[in-house]
């Protein structure tokens, strides 16, 4: 049972550290899952890991979801190519996709950096990396590829798209919507990827987004937002719930 005294969170996405870090905050939280991802490419990312003529000597990703993909595959390689790979720097974005590769034994490298523009000055500053395998979703955006491309030395990038990014079925989105605003004093939306802020804006009306503040992560999303004549109330330094929870609180 909902308190009418606390103030609810809407969270785009299905993660159960939302719910945890805005409990803690003192607000309640709903998680609605407008999202869903299916991977993709299996066979070309193991011929990626295992074909020693292309001589990668680092990998790249920037979203969990990635790593999730390379998790899949790593089972199927044998572990004298897995202890290649241990050796050479992975570069990720976030803590979470940090932990998860640490529990692959890989070495994770540039997980504050917070986004991937950022990733990309990191990589070219670091200068150890020449010849990289960018593992990334279809909805993916360029902004890594072109950094890295524009720098001074030459860095190759190989893409694979590991997996793709669908809007989950959700004719009934604005009734869950309706459902939720029924049983909870909605004070904020969060969004965490402009493809989830798309699907938003085109499923619901003006009535949802009465009284109500926005939140995100990330400057790509706080630009999918923008474009839609929706300015942030709030936006996390880093892509994590405890930030997005921070931000949220601050802008109270």
């Amino acid at each position: 049972m909902s308190n009418p005294q606390r103030k609810t969170i809407v969270f785009f996405r299905g993660n159960i550290d939302d719910e945890i870090e805005a409990h803690d905050a003192g607000f309640d939280a709903v998680n609605v899952p407008v999202l869903q991802t299916r991977l993709t490419g299996q066979t070309e990312l193991y011929a990626a890991l295992t074909d020693k003529t292309l001589l990668f000597d680092s990998i790249v990703a920037t979203s969990k979801r990635a790593i999730e993909a390379l998790a899949v595959v790593w089972e199927t390689i044998d572990e004298d190519i897995k202890a290649t790979w241990r050796l050479r720097p992975f570069y990720v974005v976030g803590p979470s996709s940090n932990e998860f590769l640490l529990q692959l034994g890989l070495q994770p490298f540039g997980f504050e950096s917070g986004n991937a523009e950022a990733l990309a000055n990191y990589i070219i500053a670091e200068g150890k990396s020449s010849n990289l395998l960018f593992l990334r979703g279809d909805k993916t955006l360029n902004t890594l590829v072109s950094r890295l491309n524009d720098a001074e030395r030459d860095i190759k990038v190989e893409s694979v798209i590991v997996y793709k990014t669908l809007p989950i079925a959700l004719p009934q989105l604005y009734a869950t919507l309706c459902d939720v605003y029924a049983r909870f004093h909605v004070s904020w939306f969060t969004f965490f990827s402009p493809s989830g802020v798309k699907i938003v804006v085109e499923d619901t009306d003006e009535d949802h987004w009465n009284g109500v503040k926005v939140a995100c992560i990330g400057k790509t999303t706080k630009a999918a937002l923008i474009d839609s004549n929706i300015i942030p109330s709030a936006v996390a330094e880093s892509p994590n719930a405890k930030s997005l929870l921070a931000a949220i609180i601050n802008a109270e």
